[in-house]
């Protein structure tokens, strides 16, 4: 047995020291003014004027600074809807994010109660089965508990907190749904200026079909960054740019 799997083993050992490393990385992201996995958050705030203050749809928010696409638009005055399965992140929210919602809810292609594979690694937990298989086959992450959550589709979650279906910016990271997602969305009610959605992981890479899925949607392909890909709506009045 590996120490990283011997440690696993004991949870407080574990949260002791997940806490500890996300202490030093948020000194290392202060200092580097980036708090994505590569910076895909810079890369959003390029395509806005630089004294907008805009709303984000957070989908897959996880932690609220750690590896996270909106934490710096936060520090920027932005606010938003931050949406998680786990429940565990509400109170972080409430702690360093006060002026966001934070929603405890999964997002889902239709409204029901799934089960929710929670994963040690918190930011790879996914309603996937498939993928959690295989991040313990893999032993990228093990499985510690699996929850039944009640998930809605991604009109339905932003009706509730945007009647309008606007907001500037939608991140989508739901681990291993995200094609799915992208494809079962109601683009006519949900209009947001810019994307930012997973396209790939060490397992599966649906880059291609993401893409097509929002050429076909009208939105234009901005950047690829990290395992993301950043699009741009086309429609008129939503030019981020003009915001």
């Amino acid at each position: 047995m590996s120490l990283r799997s011997a440690i696993r083993r004991i949870p407080l050992c574990h949260a002791i020291g997940r806490a500890w490393n996300r202490r030093v990385w948020l000194q290392r992201a202060r200092q580097r003014q980036t708090y994505s996995q590569n910076g895909e958050d810079c890369a959003l705030l390029e395509l806005f004027p630089a004294d907008f203050k805009g709303i984000y749809v957070d989908l897959g928010a996880n932690h609220p600074y750690f590896i996270s696409n909106t934490h710096l638009l936060y520090t920027r005055g932005w606010h938003g809807l931050c949406v998680d399965a786990l429940p565990m992140f509400a109170p972080l929210y409430r702690r360093h994010r006060p002026r966001d919602v934070f929603l405890n809810k999964g997002v889902s292609m239709t409204a029901g109660a799934f089960d929710f594979y929670e994963m040690d690694v918190p930011e790879l937990s996914t309603f996937s089965r498939e993928l959690a298989d295989d991040l313990v086959a893999s032993r990228r992450a093990a499985l510690t508990a699996v929850h039944r959550i009640e998930a809605a589709p991604v009109s339905e979650i932003i009706s509730d907190f945007a009647p309008s279906g606007n907001c500037d910016v939608l991140s989508i990271d739901v681990e291993g749904l995200d094609a799915e997602i992208v494809r079962s969305t109601d683009w006519g009610f949900v209009n947001p200026r810019v994307v930012i959605c997973e396209t790939s992981s060490f397992e599966h890479d649906w880059t291609n079909e993401i893409i097509g899925l929002f050429a076909a949607r009208g939105f234009r392909h901005y950047r690829h960054v990290g395992c993301n890909d950043i699009f741009v709506n086309t429609a008129p009045g939503r030019d981020p740019a003009a915001a």
